[in-house]
């Protein structure tokens, strides 16, 4: 992923984040009840490794684990992403964070970018560029 195409990303990593916490919450609430549903039946079961219930469970349950893993390394990404990029950003001059805000985050066109600030089209892509190479993610 290009610098430009994480700072695009950078205002949707909250709503990112919320949406895969939702999942997480899910896939281990729906791993608890088939722990408790596989535990509280009272059928007789063996346990063994021939028993089709207990490899049936076993397959859910190891699916479950390799979904909250999955979503738990999307967070950790996400989390070190957004930690990086606002990081960046204090290295910038206020008037390249302003760009850089109306241009990635808020995808202003540059005639829009270039009003907002009172700088030419020119001087906004001069800031623009000035502003992508210095921040290191």
């Amino acid at each position: 992923m290009t610098t430009i195409e994480k700072l695009k990303l950078y205002p949707q990593i909250p709503k990112l984040l919320k949406d895969l916490n939702n999942q997480l919450t899910t896939s281990m609430d729906e791993k608890y009840n088939i722990c408790v549903t596989a535990k509280m039946t009272g059928m007789p079961g063996s346990k063994q490794p021939g028993d089709p219930t207990y490899k049936a469970v076993e397959r859910i349950l190891t699916t479950h684990d390799k979904t909250i893993s999955r979503i738990s390394r999307q967070v950790s990404r996400y989390v070190k992403l957004h930690a990086d990029i606002s990081q960046a950003l204090l290295v910038l001059t206020p008037e390249e964070k302003r760009i850089i805000e109306l241009r990635c985050f808020s995808c202003r066109h540059w005639d829009d970018v270039s009003r907002s600030v009172s700088y030419s089209r020119r001087q906004c892509h001069r800031l623009y560029d000035s502003a992508t190479k210095k921040i290191k993610i």
